[in-house]
């Protein structure tokens, strides 16, 4: 059985915020308009020894369903704060109901996952299940990629400084609270009511 490895190694996190990372592209949606800019495919992402860990992260999860989740939620439970996929989006659906459990198992610690799998989202919804309220789904647009978003789920937009990719910055929400940066002084996305917004800078 591969081992879930939890990171606390993120920057702009903190080592005081874990995250659960899973490989980039193989996770994500085949239409990321995202991926030729994603810094999870540069920096430190690139190592071999983060890139083995991605990948035996998404191998537990295969190999042993509740297993893995259940590690996550051992690995987890006395943080205050969680982020899901700094690296990776959500599997699938089974995947999210297990994201759920978790949430549900830790009560105490809040769960954030910005996600581009908004039709799996919408999906689960639709057939009634529930998202627990210290786990927050947070849809990610990225310039004219903006998703359907019936449920009114809080949303990210990306703000592009530069002229000639800058042509979609008037279909962020003006009241969209611009990101700190400093994800462990600020947890302003943990917070996220529906119909809220939050900027970052490209990057």
């Amino acid at each position: 059985m591969s081992m879930v490895k939890v990171s606390v190694t993120v920057s702009k996190l903190g080592a005081a915020i874990p995250s659960i990372n899973l490989p980039p592209v193989v996770t994500c949606r085949p239409n990321a308009p995202c991926i030729h800019g994603c810094y999870a495919l540069k920096g430190h992402f690139r190592c071999d020894a983060v890139k083995n860990r991605l990948t035996e992260n998404l191998a537990a999860y295969k190999e042993n369903p509740k297993l893995f989740f259940d590690m996550i939620a051992e690995q987890t439970k006395l943080a205050r704060f969680c982020r899901w996929h700094s690296s990776g989006d959500i599997v699938d659906i089974d995947y999210l109901a297990g994201m759920c459990k978790v949430a549900r198992k830790n009560k105490g610690v809040k769960y954030l996952c910005f996600t581009k799998k908004y039709e799996l989202v919408n999906q689960y919804l639709d057939e009634g299940h529930k998202i627990p309220s210290n786990l927050r789904i947070v849809f990610s647009c990225w310039k004219d990629f903006v998703p359907e978003n019936p449920y009114n789920i809080p949303t990210t937009w990306v703000y592009f400084p530069k002229k000639g990719e800058n042509e979609f910055n008037h279909l962020i929400p003006e009241d969209a609270i611009p990101c700190s940066g400093k994800c462990y002084a600020c947890q302003s996305c943990w917070q996220l009511k529906k119909g809220q917004s939050v900027v970052f800078k490209k990057h």
